[in-house]
């Protein structure tokens, strides 16, 4: 007989918003918890993870759209992953893109311009998985 392996939800800190379009201020906060099951989506976290949700249509064509909550874990970034960024002291969520010797951000929706990450910049974390708004 096979067993099934139950995992209790992991809480990750709810911390604001984050600008699925332009960039908005830095406003990370403490809205509480929020409890995922990272297992139920095969996701084994590494590290920390906080939750944040998403302001604008920038990420549409990556199916995070308007009012979904992304999970985010503090880890290494690659070029292909979507991120969590500070430009100029405001945070926006886009895809990383390495290219011809810069570093971009790089929104999924043609309506928007890719974001060359300067010295002021930084990325924050990684997605992992995001929580559709149900409507």
């Amino acid at each position: 007989m096979l067993g099934t392996i139950h995992s209790a939800p992991l809480k990750s800190p709810f911390l604001g918003r984050i600008a699925g379009g332009e960039p908005i201020d830095d406003n990370h906060g403490d809205l509480g918890e929020i409890a995922f099951d990272f297992s139920a989506m095969g996701i084994r976290p590494r590290g920390n993870t906080f939750a944040l949700k998403v302001e604008g249509d920038s990420m549409i064509g990556a199916s995070i759209n308007d009012g979904d909550v992304v999970i985010i874990e503090k880890r290494p970034h690659r070029s292909g992953n979507v991120v969590a960024a500070l430009v100029d002291g405001r945070v926006t969520l886009k895809r990383y893109i390495e290219e011809d010797g810069r570093q971009l951000l790089r929104a999924e929706n043609k309506n928007y311009r890719d974001i060359i990450l300067g010295e002021e910049s930084h990325v924050q974390g990684v997605a992992i998985a995001v929580i559709h708004e149900v409507v």
